[in-house]
Formats: structure tokens, C-alpha cells, sequence
């Protein structure tokens, strides 16, 4: 604290304490960046001297300094980054056998979801759509954070241009007319991973993975499948790679930061696509 800088009075530090500690769990702030108390006694600080500050103006200043936080994390990289990444945008699955749905989660998942309930009010579009929109818009808002953040050049702007990117991503979504997700990568194909072979199998599993191929291929149209969406599957299910080995192996082959959570949301929304072409093909 500077020489001159007037202190919180311990009734304010209470009262950010308590604003903190709500937003945390409303919005599921993983902390993991800059713990609760430091941020409370940030906010706290710079109201210091103010004449009773509004509850919403501590808000404002609660969710700028924590996105400042996460903006410093994605700068200094490694795991502070990934953790940051992890909680703007998370798909949590199913345990296996559980009946319950895939789930998503974090600041962009939210965020997208409050601009196409915005714009799709009054629409013929089924709600039961609208977390499916806002699930790719947050993997393309995410894709752009994780590449583009240091076009924000002040850390205390990051929320507002973190919001203008997801709210962009989000009409993006509507204009395409489909469910996309993200920009295009190299796939690797059916063909490609039917011929590795990089368990050392027998010619009975190549004769069947290409058997399988051609049955996807057939009845499940894998040509709707966007290149980002096919790429997740291919490698998960025939590489038997998971989301962290994908996400690397696309950064090297990019040159472009691939986040695990990026990789979970193509494969999802790609069974999804699967799932309703086969519906709307029929077991032929």
C-alpha cells in the first residue's frame, strides 16, 4: 500500500469478504489464480476513502480485478494458464453408466447462453438447442482468448473484452446456421489411422476398423461433421488419445494454442452430430 493510500476500514473488507465469497460460488470462481481474501482486500482497497460504495459498484470491481487475475495466469502460461482456461470454459462428462448429461460450465459457456436467449426470444429455435449454440460459441470464444489475449493491452479490461469476444462468438454461432466448432485443422482420416496399426494388432482389428469406417461413414454422413469435431473423434476413439494428448499434438501441428477443453467440446458436439444423422438416416 502507498504511503499516502488511505486503509480499508475493517467494515468494508467485511463487506467485499462477503461479495467475493458470493460471486465465488455464483459463477464458480476457482480462486486458483489469486486467492479470495487477497482479491476481497484488492477491491477493498480501492474504495478505500469513498463515501459507502455501492453494492454494485464492489461487484463491478470484484469481477474486473478476478478477470485481471486470469489475464495474468494466461500470460505467465503453464499450469496457472490451463487452470484459467479451465475455468472460462469446462465440459464435465458423465461418469460411465451414469444417466446423467454432459455438463458444461464457466464464464463463456454462461455468457454465450445469456446473448441467445437475448436473440433468440420469441424464435422457433427449441430451447433445448440453445445450450448446444452456447457450448460451441464458448469452445470458438475460448479458442480466441487462448490465441488472442494479449490483444487486450490493459489486465484490468479483460472482462469487457472477454465479454465482447464471447458475445461475437455467439452471433457468429447464429449466422452459421449450424452447429460448428471453431476454426478448421488438419484432420487426420479414418484411412490414415486404420493403417497405424500402433498397438501392433492383428490384420483381423485393421479388417475391422475399416469395416467400422465404412458403416460411419454410411449411415452416420461423417461429411456433416466440421474438421475440428472429426479430428477429436478420430483420435479419441481410434488413436485412443485423450483430451490433454490431442490438445498437445494439435498445438505442435497448428502452431496455434489447442486447449484440452476445446478438444472434449468438438467430441462432444461431434457425437451429437453423429447421433442425429443416424436418427435421421435409420438403421438401414
Amino acid at each position: 500500500m502507498a504511503a499516502n493510500q488511505t486503509p480499508a476500514t475493517e467494515a468494508l473488507i467485511a463487506r467485499c469478504t462477503a461479495i467475493v465469497e458470493r460471486l465465488g460460488r455464483l459463477y464458480r470462481w476457482r480462486f486458483e489464480c489469486a486467492s479470495a481474501s487477497d482479491l476481497a482486500g484488492a477491491v477493498a482497497l480501492a474504495h478505500a476513502g469513498a463515501y459507502e460504495p455501492t453494492e454494485r459498484s464492489l461487484e463491478l470491481a470484484c469481477c474486473r480485478l478476478h478477470f485481471a487475475a486470469l489475464f495474468h495466469a494466461l500470460a505467465a502460461g503453464g499450469e496457472g494458464a490451463e487452470q484459467a482456461l479451465a475455468e472460462l470454459f469446462s465440459v464435465h462428462w458423465p461418469e460411465a453408466g451414469s444417466e446423467t448429461a454432459v455438463h458444461y460450465d464457466g464464464y463463456l459457456f454462461r455468457a454465450a447462453l445469456v446473448t441467445l436467449r437475448r436473440r433468440l426470444a420469441g424464435s422457433n429455435v427449441a430451447q433445448a438447442e440453445w445450450e448446444g449454440l452456447a457450448a460451441d460459441a464458448a469452445g470458438r470464444a475460448l479458442t480466441t482468448v487462448n490465441a488472442r489475449f494479449r490483444d487486450c493491452r490493459d489486465p484490468d479490461a479483460f472482462w469487457g473484452w472477454t465479454s465482447r469476444v464471447v458475445e461475437r462468438a455467439a452471433i457468429d454461432e447464429l449466422r452459421s446456421g449450424k452447429a460448428t466448432s471453431g476454426t478448421s485443422i488438419r484432420a487426420a482420416s479414418l484411412d490414415e489411422t486404420a493403417d497405424q496399426d500402433p498397438a501392433g494388432d492383428t490384420q483381423e482389428r485393421l479388417v475391422d476398423a475399416i469395416a467400422v469406417r465404412e458403416e460411419l461413414v454410411r449411415k452416420c454422413r461423417l461429411e456433416k461433421l466440421s474438421i475440428d469435431q472429426r479430428e477429436a473423434l478420430v483420435r479419441s476413439f481410434w488413436g485412443g488419445e485423450k483430451p490433454q494428448e490431442i490438445a498437445a499434438r494439435l498445438t505442435a501441428e497448428r502452431g496455434v494454442p489447442v486447449s484440452a477443453a476445446q478438444i472434449s467440446l468438438w467430441k462432444h458436439r461431434g457425437l451429437q452430430v453423429m447421433e442425429a444423422n443416424l436418427r435421421g438416416r435409420g438403421y438401414e
